[in-house]
């Protein structure tokens, strides 16, 4: 297929049917997305033989999605649970690292490759550990809090090994490590004060234009992660730093509700 109405088509007239039997079946619906995307990609019946452009769509859900996790995590309780999941979150996944890697070097893989391979799976992957548990259960109890802090704590750890690693190729591994921690500390600092001295008087200006609101959100979420990207960083980093940003003001709660249907919609592509 090269329509691209026509893979939309195909995409989510097949996610609705698939979807509807497995909510038939009681099981979580993300699971119907997965299998549908086997089934017509390019290593299924390749009814999608080429999903290039999909998947760089696709990518806008994940951004959305921890840019909705910023929103409703503030600075402050956003640090309190880093310091409480720190110690859990590096030792299971030092634990998972040692264990695939131990495994791996069993398999007949050499050192250094069994420790890449090792560090590669003490990962979670955050969209499906959030879409299985329910919205109520993520934001609003001490639960699903936890579990993001521990989610989000391994993506910063997995930015920090990918280019710790590219930096080792190069000679500057803990160079490397450094400017992305300062990369970090900058982006964060911009952030807020942009929200604070931008984003936000321009929405008590124009409040009674939800138009503008959806508009203005969307695109500091875009932008973030774009200025994310240029640095180094992830495109996810940034989208969260820029909700986490928000997250202080109360029309954080207004700009999650709004986003949440865009969102969905580039989920079920992801």
């Amino acid at each position: 297929l090269d329509n691209i109405v026509l893979e939309l088509a195909v995409i989510f007239a097949g996610a609705a049917a698939l979807g509807t039997l497995f909510l038939y079946l009681r099981q979580p619906i993300i699971l119907a997305y997965i299998l549908l995307g086997g089934l017509i990609g390019p290593w299924g019946f390749r009814v999608l033989g080429d999903a290039g452009h999909i998947e760089q769509l696709s990518h806008i859900g994940i951004i959305l999605l921890l840019f909705l996790l910023g929103l409703n995590l503030h600075p402050d309780k956003l640090l309190q649970l880093f310091r409480k999941t720190s110690i859990v979150t590096l030792s299971t996944s030092f634990l998972f690292m040692v264990l695939a890697s131990t495994a791996s070097f069993l398999m007949g893989f050499g050192g250094r490759d069994s420790l890449i391979i090792g560090a590669s799976m003490m990962f979670s992957s955050t969209i499906v550990s959030l879409k299985l548990i329910p919205t109520t259960t993520l934001h609003q109890r001490h639960t699903g809090e936890m579990m993001i802090s521990v989610l989000l704590f391994q993506d910063i750890l997995a930015i920090l090994l990918i280019l710790f690693l590219g930096g080792s190729a190069a000679g500057g591994g803990i160079l490397t490590m450094g400017l992305v921690v300062l990369k970090l500390a900058g982006l964060g600092a911009f952030s807020f004060a942009a929200v604070k001295f931008v984003i936000i008087p321009l929405f008590r200006r124009f409040d009674a234009i939800k138009e503008y609101i959806f508009l203005a959100s969307l695109g500091w979420c875009l932008f973030m992660a774009e200025m994310a990207h240029l640095l180094g960083l992830s495109y996810e980093m940034g989208a969260f730093m820029a909700g986490v940003a928000i997250a202080a003001f109360p029309v954080a709660l207004v700009i999650s509700e709004n986003l949440k249907p865009l969102r969905e919609f580039f989920l079920i592509l992801f």
